[in-house]
Protein backbone atom coordinates (compact mmCIF):
# COMPACT_ATOMS: atom_id res chain seq x y z
CA UNK A 1 0.00 0.00 0.00
CA UNK A 2 1.44 3.60 -1.11
CA UNK A 3 0.71 6.76 0.79
CA UNK A 4 1.03 10.46 -0.46
CA UNK A 5 3.13 12.69 1.64
CA UNK A 6 3.76 16.37 0.99
CA UNK A 7 7.10 17.43 1.23
CA UNK A 8 9.11 20.76 2.15
CA UNK A 9 11.96 20.53 -0.13
CA UNK A 10 12.82 24.25 0.06
CA UNK A 11 12.14 28.16 0.95
CA UNK A 12 8.80 28.35 -0.38
CA UNK A 13 8.54 24.76 -2.55
CA UNK A 14 6.49 21.71 -1.86
CA UNK A 15 6.37 18.25 -3.48
CA UNK A 16 3.90 15.76 -3.39
CA UNK A 17 5.70 12.23 -3.21
CA UNK A 18 4.42 8.82 -3.11
CA UNK A 19 5.64 6.49 -0.85
CA UNK A 20 5.51 2.49 0.34
CA UNK A 21 3.01 2.58 3.63
CA UNK A 22 5.12 0.88 6.57
CA UNK A 23 3.37 -2.54 8.11
CA UNK A 24 0.84 -1.59 10.88
CA UNK A 25 2.58 -2.38 14.02
CA UNK A 26 0.34 -3.97 16.80
CA UNK A 27 -0.06 -1.16 18.81
CA UNK A 28 -0.66 1.08 15.84
CA UNK A 29 -3.93 2.45 14.09
CA UNK A 30 -4.47 3.75 10.66
CA UNK A 31 -5.98 7.08 9.81
CA UNK A 32 -6.47 7.94 6.10
CA UNK A 33 -6.44 11.39 5.65
CA UNK A 34 -9.75 13.29 4.90
CA UNK A 35 -8.63 16.95 4.58
CA UNK A 36 -6.07 18.33 5.89
CA UNK A 37 -4.87 22.34 6.77
CA UNK A 38 -1.58 24.22 6.95
CA UNK A 39 -0.89 25.69 10.16
CA UNK A 40 -0.20 29.11 9.87
CA UNK A 41 2.42 28.63 12.61
CA UNK A 42 4.81 25.79 12.57
CA UNK A 43 3.98 24.64 8.78
CA UNK A 44 4.17 27.96 7.45
CA UNK A 45 7.89 28.66 9.52
CA UNK A 46 9.00 25.32 7.68
CA UNK A 47 7.51 26.82 4.17
CA UNK A 48 8.86 29.73 4.10
CA UNK A 49 12.37 28.21 5.50
CA UNK A 50 12.03 30.56 9.14
CA UNK A 51 11.81 26.95 11.20
CA UNK A 52 14.54 26.84 13.69
CA UNK A 53 17.64 25.15 12.74
CA UNK A 54 20.21 23.62 15.40
CA UNK A 55 17.53 24.10 18.31
CA UNK A 56 19.06 22.48 21.31
CA UNK A 57 15.97 21.81 23.29
CA UNK A 58 14.60 18.30 24.97
CA UNK A 59 10.96 19.64 24.80
CA UNK A 60 11.21 20.43 20.93
CA UNK A 61 11.64 16.88 19.15
CA UNK A 62 9.62 18.44 16.48
CA UNK A 63 11.80 21.25 14.81
CA UNK A 64 15.12 20.00 16.75
CA UNK A 65 17.10 19.44 13.94
CA UNK A 66 14.87 19.87 10.68
CA UNK A 67 16.50 20.16 7.34
CA UNK A 68 15.23 19.82 3.94
CA UNK A 69 13.69 17.94 1.77
CA UNK A 70 11.04 16.83 4.91
CA UNK A 71 7.67 15.63 5.26
CA UNK A 72 5.51 17.76 8.02
CA UNK A 73 1.95 17.32 8.66
CA UNK A 74 0.11 17.01 11.61
CA UNK A 75 -3.60 19.49 11.00
CA UNK A 76 -5.68 16.70 9.73
CA UNK A 77 -9.22 14.96 9.63
CA UNK A 78 -9.32 11.46 8.79
CA UNK A 79 -11.08 7.76 9.59
CA UNK A 80 -10.08 4.98 11.01
CA UNK A 81 -8.93 2.12 8.12
CA UNK A 82 -7.17 -0.74 9.83
CA UNK A 83 -5.58 -1.36 13.45
CA UNK A 84 -3.00 -3.15 14.72
CA UNK A 85 -4.07 -6.48 16.69
CA UNK A 86 -3.05 -4.93 19.78
CA UNK A 87 -4.19 -1.35 19.12
CA UNK A 88 -7.43 -0.29 21.09
CA UNK A 89 -9.70 2.17 18.94
CA UNK A 90 -11.58 4.48 20.90
CA UNK A 91 -13.18 7.97 20.34
CA UNK A 92 -15.87 10.32 21.09
CA UNK A 93 -18.00 12.69 19.26
CA UNK A 94 -18.94 16.08 20.19
CA UNK A 95 -22.77 16.59 21.49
Amino acid sequence: MDRKLIYFVAPGRVELREESLPALKADEVLIETQVSGISAGTEMLVYRGQFPRDLEDSHDSLSSGLSYPLPYGYACVGRIADNGTESMVCFSLPM
